[in-house]
């Protein structure tokens, strides 16, 4: 009987325990090995619209790892970004197969990495229905967002709880999904989760729980749909909001009882946080500073595809994120700011790729 001889890293991956992006090289060593692996990849380099995009992929990749994950004025090696250097794209699978850990050999590592990202991206269903997608998910939250006067905004055609903002999700480019896929490693392009999403910032965090109430009550997210494990609430612990619901007294005023029922609230995040309790964040690019309630649900979607066709039809997910004004404004001017935070997934990300 011969020796075993499949890599023990090829073995790893498929039964589950190390992640391809992990693979720290190939073992491609033709052009025609080479040529196999990209076909059963699922590409013919034979065929020039198969070639032409593997092409621009790597072009992308390129452009991705120089702009955003390497350091000020790293540059890759020519070998392994420029097209006339290589000369073949199966020449980068040879070069990541090299055995000797050189730096050439990791950069072409992290090319093949970037590129295997970005075709998982941008060949998944919102990519193929993004318009569609957006429409069902987004339009029937946005028929109950009224503008009034001076630029104010409100959930609910009474104009039922005030907003300082809402807004859509920007869609999240090509560049920023790989970032996060090479920054958490349990993170695969298929939960991807928050591609499309929404945020409301209300004036108190009681209106974040009657946010949350209206959605329900108009049946705008179906609470069956939530995914679990992917809710975060970094503001106030539910228990303790039930409780300062206590501080209602019966028969006085809206005003009055909102104005008792927040000085209530805070004493109690106050001394729930002065004992010691601390809202986990699960996220650890996540400063312990920055604080927002989100949770993911789904809806149930349907893609006319023409006459005579049944709909396609499947669940896809939405980040719903609520914040209070005051809360909002902390994040902004503290250091858990947007920037800091993406700096934090950078510095990941390089080493990830490149472990130096």
């Amino acid at each position: 009987m011969s020796a075993f001889s499949l890599d023990p890293s090829i073995l790893e991956i498929i039964l589950g325990a190390k992640s391809t992006i992990d693979l720290p090289k190939l073992s491609v060593h033709s052009r025609e090995d080479a040529i196999q692996f990209i076909f059963t990849y699922g590409y013919d380099i034979s065929d020039y619209k198969d070639s032409k995009i593997l092409w621009k992929t790597h072009r992308m990749a390129v452009e991705i790892l120089e702009e955003e994950i390497l350091d000020v004025g790293e540059e890759l090696p020519a070998k392994v970004r420029n097209k006339e250097e290589l000369e073949d794209i199966t020449d980068l699978l040879i070069l990541a197969s090299y055995a000797d850990g050189s730096q050439m050999q990791k950069y072409a590592c992290a090319v093949l990495t970037v590129m295997h990202m970005i075709i998982h991206l941008e060949n998944d269903l919102f990519t193929s229905f993004t318009d569609d997608i957006q429409y069902q998910i987004l339009r029937p939250i946005q028929e109950h967002i009224v503008m009034g006067e001076k630029n104010t905004s409100f959930l609910g055609n009474n104009h039922e709880i005030e907003l300082i903002d809402f807004s859509i999700k920007p869609f999240k480019q090509t560049k920023s999904g790989v970032i996060k896929l090479l920054a958490r490693d349990k993170t695969v392009a298929m939960t991807l989760l928050d591609r499309v999403g929404m945020r409301f910032i209300t004036k108190s965090v009681y209106d974040i729980f009657r946010v949350i109430k209206y959605l329900v009550d108009h049946h705008l997210i179906s609470f069956p749909q939530t995914i679990v494990g992917q809710s975060k609430n970094l503001i106030c612990p539910v228990d303790v909001f039930i409780e300062a619901q206590e501080s209602f007294i019966e028969g006085a005023s809206e005003q009055e009882n909102f104005a008792k029922f927040n000085e209530v609230l805070s004493k109690k995040i106050k001394d729930w946080s002065d004992k010691g309790n601390e809202l986990e964040t699960k996220n650890e690019f996540t400063s312990k500073d920055f604080k927002f309630i989100k949770f993911i649900s789904r809806r149930f979607l349907k893609i006319d595809r023409g006459p005579d066709k049944e709909p396609l039809k499947f669940f896809y997910p939405f980040e719903v994120q609520i914040l209070d004004n005051q809360t909002f404004m902390e994040n902004e001017n503290s250091e858990a700011s947007h920037k800091s935070y993406k700096e934090r997934q950078r510095r990941v990300a390089r080493h990830r790729l490149l472990g130096f």
